[in-house]
């Protein structure tokens, strides 16, 4: 008779650590799943963003004199627009050197962006923190050569002005 209480502890036991294991596993396969279902999110947000700017400045760029209020979610905290054909000098604005940056605007300082303003001409809007997907709008230009602006809750306000040849990009002042 002991020997079978025995043997009931020992299945008990086996029992308890394969229901274990098995809830481990789906945590495991419902946090990688859930992962994934956010960077897909996040890669559709990106592409949706992408797709609608350039859009909207293209549209814009052509009709003199006509102004867009472009509001828009984007998957990051800010967002840097630069004027690839600016011929003025880069390497004196804030973006670029932090050092005559003032307090409110040292969030903006980014060398990275810097150097990708100052050799590429294949990316004009960068999400911040960085995203991989290189964002292209043109023709557009920007006064001082680039904008930055915060994005509080992840949404910004541009206002998009057409002047024919090219369209300008700034905040949009309520």
């Amino acid at each position: 008779m002991s020997k079978s209480k025995k043997a009931q502890i020992a299945g008990q036991v086996f029992i308890y650590i394969l229901a274990v294991v098995i809830a481990a596993l789906v945590i495991i396969y419902g946090y990688n799943a859930i992962k994934g279902f956010i960077d897909k999110q996040r890669q559709i947000e990106i592409i949706q963003f992408k797709t609608d700017i350039q859009s909207a400045v293209r549209t814009v760029s052509t009709d003199y004199g006509s102004v867009k209020k472009f509001e828009h979610a984007i998957p990051g905290e800010a967002i840097c627009i630069l004027d690839i054909n600016y011929q003025g000098n880069r390497d004196s604005t804030c973006l670029c050197d932090k050092t005559i940056c003032s307090e409110d605007e040292i969030w903006q300082y980014d060398p990275i962006i810097c150097d990708s303003w100052q050799s590429t001409k294949d990316q004009n809007i960068f999400i911040i923190p960085q995203i991989e997907t290189p964002i292209l709008a043109s023709p557009l230009k920007v006064d001082n050569g680039y904008l930055c602006l915060k994005a509080p809750k992840n949404q910004i306000t541009l206002r998009i002005e057409g002047f024919g040849n090219h369209a300008k990009i700034s905040e949009w002042q309520i």
